[in-house]
């Protein structure tokens, strides 16, 4: 019989014990971008429901869509930023195996607009939750995202 340590792992990490955390936004219209880039854009191509246009019935429902490839909640390779680092085809999946520690600064942030995180909120969550891991991924809660104006121009564009 093979080992099932992966299969109990799997069990124990869906366990209560454990809180997961999604921070992903739902691709459509209204997901959060850089107001430089062109809006999301989706067209239904096939569909199976009653009423569809003969020449888009089919027994799925099949979507194109236009999207920047920097849109919304996504992980930025060190190429995006720099000739020299690697693609994201060159990051091994491991690697995005992190202890996840969140910064949540989000009232703050609907007080002020403006709010910027600084070392010494990084500090103040240390003192409440111990030293920030080794190797941690580092997430900021700022709840911008569901402002109703997600471009978020001010007076100086």
């Amino acid at each position: 019989m093979p080992a099932l340590d992966l299969w109990n792992l799997a069990s124990q990490l869906k366990s209560n014990d454990y809180r997961w955390v999604d921070l992903t936004h739902t691709l459509s219209c209204d997901t959060p971008h850089w107001f430089g880039f062109k809006p999301f854009e989706s067209t239904k191509l096939f569909d199976y429901l009653p009423g569809t246009p003969e020449d888009m019935l089919a027994p799925m429902r099949c979507f194109q869509y236009s999207v920047a490839s920097q849109y919304g909640t996504h992980v930025d390779a060190p190429r995006h930023f720099h000739v020299e680092g690697r693609s994201l085809g060159e990051i091994e999946p491991i690697e995005f195996m992190h202890p996840l520690c969140v910064i949540d600064k989000h009232e703050e942030c609907a007080a002020n607009p403006d709010f910027i995180l600084t070392i010494e909120d990084l500090k103040a969550w240390e003192d409440e939750h111990g030293r920030i891991p080794e190797d941690a991924f580092v997430a900021f809660r700022s709840d911008w995202s569901k402002l109703a104006d997600l471009e978020n121009k001010d007076e100086d564009g």
